[in-house]
């Protein structure tokens, strides 16, 4: 006996391309005139129309790419629900291993040598082989039987080999189905194909034939029932329409043509199991991977297997049965939702039950035009409500909701309903806005925060800020942090911050170093930072600051009164920058009892003489008090400091 190399099943066409088949034998934007900025919101909702609308356009055109991500979630749905109990009227008469390799004692043994099973001593079989065990499973009750087989070429092992299986087709043709096939070549014109039928030897008016050939969608997998398979070539294949034609309507599917002798009683199991029959069969209800009752080919050859395994053959009995190659060392596995090596006449089997329960899965919408703009409106809305939430850790909540409630929807109505739902594109869609809204909200919030913390650390020495931060303890480092800041800077490229000194209403104080001058002597710098908002506040300190610069610049050339170095702005902040007295304040001088007469006579006059200088410039210090007088170590002489209240007299 000879089955034809080319293979067992035939072959699987692509739906997503013509010339593919598979054997089953079986951030910121600048120029020179402009410079804009694209802002994250911007950016954000630019992103939130074009995703929608590009997911809208690539279904209603059915792309490749939504193709392959509807089938994969498709096929997780599958994974996810699980096995399922397979009608309990289809057989699988196994081609497998044992029935392949069986011990060699069984053809050794006197007792065997005359049995039936030699008829399988070697592979490929007699096609006496196929016609013992039609017999046999005919005669138990079977139903009908299809033989998942190309048997397009005469037999190796004779024309008495074809001549037996003829034999048995002519007493039950009308209940037994063979295989036929699709295959593609090259002519001169170019790609063609054409119809692979048994051997003419088998013909008969009442012989069911029916095609094996499945189309694979883009993720590699067969979910389509053998019907579409002609429909998706013809498709692809524009061209030879007028072939294709002829092909769609020369044979059934395999499927179909097993249940085409049976039409009640494949009405009888519908009615049966209560489910109803859609108008257009389209994809294989799987039931699970070996969902299916299996028993190795040779049990029907051999007399006490059959007498014991198979009771004389009741396991036969009302049922379909499926004759195919599962073994592993033949090449006849292909890939299903349900497993990713899936032997053909499994896949048969899935594919009869789907059609004789009624099962088939459609699509929901069968437009993809339709099923664009069901997307592009839906995902807009669940955008426009997302949009509208403030805090983006609920718009993220509510996205989360969202993408898993389609989900469920779309699996409750593809498990127990048969309908597909678009799904992978929606919640893509659905996650991608809900991303961008909770995005664009968490990057608003920490640019706010960061704002805040910014302001806050501006004014960290004012006393109600530090009462704010207080009790906040991711703001209570504030003030090291604004240390630091000052620390590493070089104001005005020259003054180097080593040491904080006070704070007051209007301004800090700090220590310096002078980097341009020999010896980096000290130097005071005093920042304008008022503690209040206020603008009316913030107008008197400016000019109080002003003022201070400028008497400074008029009376610090007494040796008795700071010397004004530098009066600048930098960063949006002003600076006055004095010579530094090294020495002590007076208030560490005067201890809570009195003191001689004579020390205060002596602190009054060295006093009144620097007053007096003042005084003659028409200025009027109004913060005397004994912190604001330094006794200077290298004379002991008292300087007068802080000129921040003075007032210049016009009369």
């Amino acid at each position: 006996m000879f089955i034809n190399p080319r293979g067992w099943f035939g072959k699987i066409i692509p739906s997503h391309t013509p010339t593919q088949y598979t054997d089953i034998s079986t951030n910121k934007d600048t120029s020179s005139q402009h410079n804009t900025r694209l802002n994250p919101a911007r950016l954000g909702f630019i992103l939130a129309v074009f995703f929608p609308l590009f997911g809208s356009i690539s279904t209603a055109r059915d792309w490749e790419g939504v193709q392959r991500m509807e089938r994969q979630t498709q096929a997780w749905f599958f994974q996810l629900r699980g096995p399922v109990t397979p009608p309990d009227n289809i057989v699988i008469l196994a081609i497998d291993e044992e029935s392949l390799n069986l011990n060699q004692s069984y053809y050794n043994d006197e007792s065997q040598a005359l049995t039936d099973l030699e008829l399988i001593k070697s592979w490929p079989w007699k096609r006496a082989a196929y016609a013992t065990a039609i017999e046999r499973v005919m005669a138990a009750g079977a139903r009908s039987v299809a033989l998942s087989i190309v048997l397009d070429s005469p037999s190796s092992y004779g024309q008495a080999d074809d001549q037996r299986l003829r034999e048995v087709l002519e007493n039950y043709g009308e209940r037994v189905t063979l295989a036929a096939m699709y295959e593609t070549y090259e002519t001169v014109e170019g790609e063609t194909i054409k119809l692979v039928k048994p051997n003419s030897v088998f013909e008969r008016p009442q012989l069911s034939v029916g095609s094996i050939n499945y189309p694979i969608e883009p993720d590699g997998r067969i979910y389509r029932l053998a019907n579409q398979f002609p429909k998706v070539w013809a498709k692809n294949n524009p061209e030879l329409a007028e072939t294709s034609d002829q092909l769609i309507f020369t044979v059934p599917s395999f499927n179909e043509a097993t249940l085409a002798k049976r039409p009640r009683y494949a009405k009888a199991a519908a009615q049966q199991s209560g489910l109803r029959t859609k108008p257009k069969a389209e994809n294989i209800f799987f039931y699970g991977s070996d969902a299916f009752t299996s028993i190795p080919f040779w049990y029907v050859l051999d007399d006490n297997r059959w007498h014991t395994r198979l009771e004389d053959g009741k396991s036969f009995q009302d049922k379909i049965v499926l004759i195919g190659p599962t073994a592993s060392s033949l090449p006849d596995f292909h890939r299903t939702p349900v497993s990713d090596r899936m032997a053909g006449v499994e896949i048969n089997a899935n594919a009869i039950a789907t059609l004789l329960e009624g099962r088939t899965i459609v699509q929901a919408i069968p437009n993809p035009i339709h099923r664009g703009v069901l997307i592009f409106l839906g995902v807009n809305v669940v955008r426009y409500l997302l949009s509208r939430i403030k805090r983006w850790q609920v718009c993220l909540g509510w996205t989360v909701l969202g993408v898993i409630t389609w989900g469920e929807i779309s699996y409750l109505f593809f498990v127990y309903e048969g309908l597909i739902l678009p799904t992978a594109v929606p919640i893509v869609n659905i996650t991608l806005s809900g991303v961008f809204c909770s995005a664009m909200g968490a990057m608003q919030d920490l640019k706010n925060k960061q704002q805040l913390r910014q302001t806050l650390k501006h004014y960290v020495s004012a006393p109600i800020v530090q009462e704010i931060i207080s009790g906040q303890d991711d703001l209570r480092n504030l003030l090291e942090e604004r240390e630091e800041e000052l620390f590493a800077t070089k104001l005005s490229g020259r003054y180097q911050i080593i040491k904080r000194l006070s704070a007051g209403g209007f301004g800090e104080t700090f220590i310096a170093e002078d980097t341009q001058r020999p010896g980096n002597p000290h130097c005071v710098v005093k920042q304008l930072k008022p503690a209040s908002n206020n603008p009316q506040h913030w107008q008197l300190a400016r000019r109080l600051f002003q003022t201070e610069a400028e008497i400074l610049e008029k009376l610090g050339k007494h040796h008795q009164i700071p010397e004004l170095l530098a009066y600048f702005d930098e960063n949006q902040e002003f600076y006055l920058v004095e010579e530094f007295i090294k020495g002590h304040p007076l208030s560490d001088e005067l201890p809570a009892k009195p003191i001689p007469e004579a020390n205060v006579i002596a602190i009054v006059v060295d006093i009144l003489k620097v007053l007096q200088f003042v005084h003659s410039h028409s200025v009027i210090h109004r913060d005397i008090k004994p912190d604001n007088l330094i006794r200077r170590k290298s004379d002991q002489k008292l300087v007068l400091i802080d000129f921040g209240a003075v007032k210049e007299i016009t009369n």
